[in-house]
């Protein structure tokens, strides 16, 4: 499907845009990449066209989508709990003007397919698999809920243009992602590269956000991101999809076997901010994912974890 076909990645130096490129060019697709603050490797840059800018200005959004077949909306501010608590205008504010901007702008260009990256924060708290439907019955969690609304609007812009305009608009809810080029950020990091951080660099106290007993579905980018081109290739309902594993993994868990593979296990787990732990279960159903694309994860849990924790020991990211 992607042969030949002029695709735009929109977050091109994040952690799923750099996943998406380097399977799309796999598939010999011609890619261009939209960057601001971090950029693809140079390895895969100098096989793509690179375009720094600005995705909240429409005009910059015009001018990327010319002549375009395929858009992957993978760009987001992004942040952890601690992100979303302190900046919660600006989480609210940049990411709905960037959406908006962006699927206007492929509408009026005639772009054939669009992919919404939306995240499993649009799902309310609640135990047990997620499943698609949930997600407009509650409010989205406290501890995301900005970046909730944020994605849960992206999806409804990108179902009204499909039924409005016809255009063909993919919606993926992706689990937990982690992988190489993730962001490596004191602030601003998720999860998993916060503690590879920790753990690798011996750092004591070893401090764990919250209490360490929320469940998160956890799954490698390159699988989120064959999962997503499957999405758009078969599935641009404009209806959303769940890209995960549906495996529970809490975040002591999480922590244990980060600090085992890191080979630092003579450490004692502090938590820090006990009572600011996110909701207490996030784990996404794939059954869709299974019957609608035929998606299931090349990677498990410990084999990305290897994966991620060499690419930060080489400098690789």
């Amino acid at each position: 499907m992607f042969d030949g076909e002029h695709v735009l990645v929109t977050g091109g130096g994040g952690l799923i845009g750099r996943h998406l490129i380097k399977l799309l060019l796999e598939e010999d697709a011609q890619v261009k990449a939209v960057v601001n603050t971090r950029s693809p490797p140079p390895d895969m840059a100098e096989k793509i066209e690179i375009v720094n800018g600005d995705l909240t200005q429409p005009t910059f959004c015009k001018e990327i989508v010319k002549d375009i077949d395929y858009v992957f909306h993978s760009a987001a501010f992004i942040g952890g709990i601690k992100q979303n608590i302190s900046h919660p205008a600006t989480m609210l504010s940049q990411n709905l003007i960037m959406n908006s901007n962006i699927i206007k702008a492929s509408n009026d260009s005639g772009v054939d397919r669009f992919l919404f990256m939306s995240c499993s924060c649009v799902y309310p708290d609640k135990d047990g698999l997620l499943k698609e439907d949930l997600s407009w019955n509650e409010p989205p969690s406290k501890s995301a809920v900005q970046f909730g609304w944020v994605k849960r609007i992206g999806e409804l812009e990108a179902k009204s243009y499909k039924d409005e305009f016809g255009l063909k608009t993919a919606i993926a809810r992706p689990a937990n992602a982690f992988g190489p080029g993730d962001l490596y950020d004191k602030y601003r990091s998720h999860a998993v590269p916060a503690l590879i951080m920790k753990a690798v660099d011996k750092v004591k106290p070893f401090k764990v956000w919250g209490d360490g007993t929320a469940k998160r579905d956890f799954l490698y980018a390159e699988d989120i991101a064959y999962g997503v081109m499957l999405a758009l290739e078969k599935y641009s309902v404009g209806d959303p999809i769940n890209i995960s594993t549906g495996n529970p993994v809490s975040i002591n868990e999480l922590a244990l076997k980060i600090l085992q593979l890191s080979g630092n296990t003579d450490v004692e787990i502090v938590h820090e901010s006990p009572n600011l732990t996110g909701a207490s279960s996030r784990v996404l159903d794939p059954t869709k994912a299974h019957e609608k694309l035929g998606f299931s994860p090349k990677f498990s849990l410990e084999e990305g974890l290897q994966k991620t924790i060499q690419s930060y020991v080489n400098g690789t990211g």
